[in-house]
């Protein structure tokens, strides 16, 4: 029995204002995290900030924060050079830190239409393509991204527009599209490393549908683009110093499941990998819902897989496919937890959940694109809600988070780089996780403490492993590079946190002469050392 006109219209009418509603109630989350003055907290959201500094100061792609001024060559030029360009626009700091957030949130808005005329054209429904758009946006890690000073955005932009280009047949409009398609995922690539992926796949797919001049021009165009990156890339020279090889390319080397002790090892962290993402793919709910979150997440995960095989059991082979495919297979590869990487695929993945509820809701006679959307609904009303626990805690601690766990204060991580600046040299190198903050607000060169092993860290179960390494490679670090004052931070999101503690204890024990407390904070975990090179 259909719906009466009465109860047809209403259902109509919530279907179309609901997502409104949703986004209205996201305002004051995306304005309170995107008015705090915290950046670089991250890490590699500092980075990006130093090296857009550096490109508009005139002093070239490198990391200037550090001690020896390395060439960027870990991550691609493209963002920042368009840090540069508001750095030169809005060059007083940390006032100008708004307009670089703005540029991540706009490029959000921009995504979001994006996945929705993604999601339209796979979907063929109007309100399940808003819908897809609308829970992106009350994703925790999409609202930090979206007010972070990092590419992730404007990648996730690129990447989805580049796919929403590719056209079947040959006819001259589909050659325009190839060419575009190639600019975007070459912008891509220029952003994030990643974008890699989206280029292997445009290739793949042109070469199964055998469009042989549409392919052979889309490499012409990336390559073009692409090449003077992967020029400079090669050309500079990475650097001997062991912690500072994390700047560097050098980095890669060590992320991936290729730099494993062995084979077997290599098999299992790529396994891991992939259940890790499978429960991480397609999140309908942030970490507020706990266990029954992640199970949610998890049974997510394995509908969105059963949507790709019913895409591929039909061989209905299509970019967005391929590219998801592609990630995923690259993801897995990587020696890093998957999170944030995935947030690209978001519109993808839950669009192949939609497909994978069909296939399993049509087989018991169930509605499923009714069901899909009230799922939808009350997913987003929920994600909404936790979304406020969040900005409580960004308000709380002054940086704005993805997780419940709460980041360091920025409140005290301010007052520590103000004591740096009153009372250290200028000439002064400091050692901290947190360390392009250090170069940007006390206006020290200063460098990360650590360098991980990552297979040890994330799949080693030994109960002493050290995947930092012995004592004596941070007594080695601090010799190499100078250093003469640690800033110890809580660092609660980051899994070297114990392991570093744990390292520096005993390098104190073993030369306690070395080591001077000069000052303490509200917070104890906040701290910083002098440290004099010569007693090590």
């Amino acid at each position: 029995m259909g719906l009466s006109e009465p109860v047809a219209r209403s259902v109509r009418f919530l279907a179309v204002w609901l997502p409104v509603a949703v986004l209205l109630s996201l305002l004051p989350v995306y304005f309170c995290y995107l008015i705090q003055a915290a950046t670089g907290y991250f890490h590699d959201d500092g980075v990006y900030l130093v090296n857009g500094l550096s490109l508009a100061s005139g002093h070239g792609f490198r990391t200037i924060s550090l001690p020896q001024e390395l060439f960027q060559t870990k991550y691609p030029f493209l963002y920042p050079a368009l840090l540069a360009f508001l750095w030169k626009l809005f060059p007083a700091f940390p006032a100008n830190v708004l307009a670089f957030k703005l540029l991540s949130l706009c490029a959000t808005a921009l995504w979001s239409y994006m996945s929705y005329r993604l999601a339209l054209r796979e979907t063929k429904s109007t309100v399940l393509a808003c819908w897809i758009a609308v829970l992106m946006l009350t994703l925790p890690w999409v609202v930090f991204l979206s007010t972070s000073t990092m590419p992730e955005t404007l990648f996730a932009l690129t990447s989805t527009a580049s796919v929403l280009t590719f056209q079947d047949g040959q006819n001259s409009r589909a050659g325009w599209k190839v060419a575009l398609g190639a600019v975007l995922a070459s912008a891509a690539f220029l952003l994030r490393s990643a974008g890699l992926a989206l280029i292997l796949s445009w290739l793949v797919l042109l070469l199964y549908r055998k469009r042989w001049r549409a392919a052979a021009s889309f490499c012409l165009i990336a390559t073009v683009l692409t090449g003077p990156w992967l020029a400079w890339q090669a050309a500079h020279p990475a650097t001997n110093d062991v912690v500072g090889a994390y700047y560097t390319k050098l980095s890669y080397e060590h992320k991936t499941v290729f730099s494993s002790p062995d084979a077997t090892s290599a098999v299992r962290a790529f396994g891991v990998n992939l259940i890790g993402a499978l429960a991480t793919i397609c999140p309908l709910s942030g970490p507020w819902l706990g266990p029954v979150g992640s199970a949610l997440n998890l049974l997510a995960g394995l509908l969105c897989l059963l949507g790709l095989a019913r895409y591929l059991i039909d061989c209905h082979l299509t970019l967005p496919l391929v590219w998801f495919v592609a990630n995923i297979a690259m993801t897995a590869g990587m020696m890093f937890q998957p999170m944030r990487y995935e947030v690209p695929l978001y519109a993808v993945s839950l669009i192949l959940f939609v497909s994978g509820v069909s296939l399993v809701f049509v087989r018991i006679k169930v509605r499923p694109q009714a069901t899909v959307l009230v799922l939808f609904a009350v997913c987003a009303a929920v994600n909404v809600s936790g979304s406020f626990k969040l900005r409580q805690i960004t308000l709380q601690q002054g940086s704005p988070t993805w997780s419940l766990a709460r980041l360091d204060n920025w409140r005290q991580t301010m007052q520590a780089t103000a004591w740096l600046r009153e009372h250290t040299p200028i000439d002064t190198v400091v050692a901290a996780n947190c360390d392009p903050i250090v170069y940007l607000f006390a206006h020290r060169k200063a460098i990360r403490l650590f360098i991980q092993d990552n297979y040890v860290l994330l799949f080693d179960p030994s109960p002493d492993k050290l995947p930092l390494g012995p004592p004596e490679r941070l007594k080695n670090h601090l010799k190499a590079n100078h250093i003469s004052y640690i800033l110890m931070t809580p660092m609660k999101c980051y899994m070297e946190a114990p392991f570093l503690r744990q390292q520096l204890a005993s390098l104190m024990r073993a030369h306690p002469a070395a080591f001077r407390l000069e000052k303490r904070f509200t917070d104890p975990g906040f701290y910083i050392l002098s440290v004099d090179p010569g007693k090590l």
